[in-house]
C-alpha cells in the first residue's frame, strides 16, 4: 500500500496555495519525501505545497490537486524544478511517488539511519531530493534507537508481569507493580516520540 492515500476532495481553486490545509490532512502533517513531521520541523510554516510535476514544465497541472503534495521546505527546495528527462524515465530513473509507489520496493533503511536504494527510482529520488542529509540520518538513527528501547521495555514489562504472577510476598508484589508502572510510563513516552519521528 502506498505511503499516503488522498481522502480530501477540495473545491477547485485558482491559487494552489489554498490547497495547503487539505494537503496537510492527506499527508498526515508530514513531508511526502523524507517523512519528517511538522512537529519535528518547526511547524507548518516550514512546509510547502509541492508540485510533483513541476509547474514550469507542466503548467496545466499547477492547480490540479492530484499533482500537489505536502513537503518540508528542504525537500521542496531540493526537488524544486527537477524532472527526469524521457531517457531517464525509460530507464526507471524517476521520482518516487508516495501516493502510488510502495516504498519497500525502492528504499531500505539501514542500521545507521541511511536510506539505501533498491531501484533506479529510489536512487534518483535519494540523490535528487538529498534524502540522506545529515539531519535526516540523525533523526532516523534516533527513531531506530527509540524502537529498540521500546522493544526492550516491552520485554521487561512481560518479565516483571510473570514474576508478579508467581510471587506470593505482598511487599515484593508492590515493588514489582511500581517497577511495571515506571516502565509503562517510559513506554508511553517512547511511543509518543515514535509517533512524531520521521519514517524511512
Amino acid at each position: 500500500m502506498p505511503r499516503f492515500k488522498r481522502r480530501q476532495s477540495p473545491q477547485a481553486y485558482s491559487d494552489y496555495s489554498n490547497y495547503k490545509p487539505y494537503l496537510r490532512l492527506d499527508f498526515r502533517w508530514r513531508c511526502c519525501y523524507c517523512g519528517v513531521r511538522e512537529r519535528k520541523w518547526g511547524g507548518q510554516s516550514h512546509f510547502a505545497v509541492e508540485h510533483f510535476q513541476p509547474k514550469k514544465l507542466f503548467p496545466l497541472l499547477e492547480t490540479t490537486y492530484s499533482n500537489l503534495y505536502y513537503a518540508c521546505d528542504k525537500c521542496n527546495g531540493c526537488k524544486w524544478r527537477w524532472w527526469p528527462n524521457p531517457a531517464d524515465i525509460a530507464a526507471g530513473r524517476r521520482f518516487f511517488d508516495p501516493c502510488s509507489d510502495l516504498s519497500k520496493k525502492h528504499f531500505r533503511l539501514d542500521l545507521t539511519g541511511m536510506l539505501q536504494n533498491l531501484s533506479d527510482c529510489g536512487w534518483y529520488t535519494i540523490k535528487t531530493v538529498r534524502l540522506n542529509r545529515k539531519v535526516l540520518v540523525d533523526m532516523r538513527r534516533e527513531h531506530l534507537q527509540l524502537i529498540r528501547e521500546y522493544r526492550k521495555a516491552l520485554r521487561a514489562v512481560r518479565d516483571l508481569s510473570n514474576k508478579y504472577l508467581n510471587c506470593a510476598n505482598l511487599d515484593e508484589q508492590q515493588l514489582l507493580i511500581r517497577a511495571i508502572l515506571a516502565i509503562e510510563s517510559n513506554l508511553v513516552r517512547a511511543k509518543l516520540e515514535f509517533a512524531f519521528a520521521p519514517h524511512g
